[in-house]
């Protein structure tokens, strides 16, 4: 989750954000412009309604998924943001984007495209060169965008649960869930695995809050040593319940006529 965004005075006066105002509603034109401050450094955001409702506007209660569906609709008609191609995340005009956003490193921006493409195919024809032989099989590798996409649709997972089964999420909830992963760097799976864990507590967003501090401070981030503490904590509270052994002595009477001198 970004921390800041810088937006210019001249989006007020912008030809296509007015007509998108104009045409999808004011309503379309400020859920663009509130889009802007949680878009990751790559100019990426998912493309879900359910995760931009509760990521961007979980307090705005009289608006739903169709509403969101259609100002993105609108955003992607004028050219505002793109689709990726299998239709999971949006994107920001990297041109546009940056031309505010001069803060973020080189090394996390995101390209255009065409400098991509063009990036790319300069490689493999420096390869083929130096290279002429057949070339293995490669392995797939999984790239920047849809590693950023996996970890969206993961934390995307954990908001919908939230939802579901804790109790309708507040602003302060995202706030709190979000900065317990961007910030302090926990698995979206290690926190969706303490959701499902409070189910059983009383106050379960004061366990849910009390553990993911916990976990901060001690360092647990990852899934797997989170299990790995549960078992700790269980192995102990067994071990403390567990009925102690006492020894007992037992005593043997002899009668009078029995006594041996």
């Amino acid at each position: 989750m970004a921390r800041r965004r810088y937006i210019s005075t001249e989006i007020s006066i912008d030809k296509a954000v007015n007509k998108l105002a104009i045409e999808y509603g004011d309503f379309a034109a400020l859920l663009y412009t509130w889009m802007i401050p949680h878009a990751e450094d790559t100019c990426f955001i998912t493309a879900d309604p359910y995760e931009i409702f509760n990521k961007v506007i979980p307090a705005r209660r009289d608006k739903t998924e169709e509403d969101i569906q259609h100002a993105v609709d609108g955003m992607i008609k004028l050219g505002l943001v793109q689709l990726s191609d299998n239709g999971k995340m949006l994107s920001f005009p990297p041109e546009s984007f940056y031309k505010y956003q001069t803060y973020i490193p080189e090394k996390k921006r995101r390209t255009s495209a065409k400098n991509t493409d063009h990036h790319r195919q300069s490689q493999k024809s420096t390869e083929e060169h130096r290279n002429p032989s057949p070339s293995p099989i490669p392995t797939y590798t999984p790239n920047p965008i849809e590693e950023e996409e996996e970890g969206r649709s993961k934390v995307g997972e954990v908001f919908k649960f939230f939802n579901q089964n804790i109790n309708p999420i507040t602003p302060f909830q995202v706030e709190i869930l979000s900065q317990a992963i961007d910030i302090d760097g926990l698995e979206p799976e290690l926190i969706l695995e303490v959701l499902k864990d409070s189910m059983g507590k009383r106050e379960k967003w004061s366990w849910i809050n009390r553990v993911l501090g916990n976990c901060s401070r001690d360092g647990v981030k990852t899934l797997t040593q989170y299990n790995y503490q549960k078992t700790i904590k269980d192995e102990a509270k067994k071990s403390r319940d567990a009925p102690k052994q006492t020894k007992t002595v037992s005593f043997c009477r002899f009668s009078k006529g029995d006594a041996r001198e």
